[in-house]
């Protein structure tokens, strides 16, 4: 999965009608170094598109110049895990990945949103970015 060498994308869905990819395991590290790699490819253009203007405005979506993938899943015990995955512009000028995913102890997908809203703001207090193609 462009440059993630860890992740095996499913070829069948457990959960039909669903597509197969709903369920694929896919770290946070997976995916931050997926979207870092294809931001540095010339044809993902279509792919990264679909990152913009998101509806929702938790957690990273709140970052400016930030496009981000939300999702959401139930685990088997009924709470709900939320899911970000987002190229973040940094100070400096350049984009780095990000995966984060929180489940609350309420369960509720609200609280975990707001668990990663919380946690956005340390994004640009993280060091050992590398940041270039």
């Amino acid at each position: 999965l462009f440059g993630d060498f860890q992740t095996t994308v499913t070829s069948t869905s457990s959960t039909y009608p669903s597509a197969a990819f709903n369920d694929t395991e896919w770290s946070n590290a997976g995916q931050a170094i997926s979207l870092a790699a294809m931001y540095c490819l010339d044809d993902t253009w279509p792919i990264l598109s679909r990152l913009e203007g998101q509806a929702n405005s938790w957690g990273l979506a709140q970052l400016p110049r930030t496009s981000v993938k939300n999702g959401n899943g139930q685990l088997s015990n009924g709470a709900i895990e939320v899911r970000q995955m987002a190229l973040v512009m940094l100070a400096d000028g350049n984009r780095v990945g990000v995966g984060l995913s929180a489940v609350a102890d309420d369960g509720t997908a609200e609280t975990a949103q707001a668990a990663l809203t919380a946690l956005t703001p340390a994004i640009y207090q993280v060091t050992g970015f590398d940041g270039h193609c």
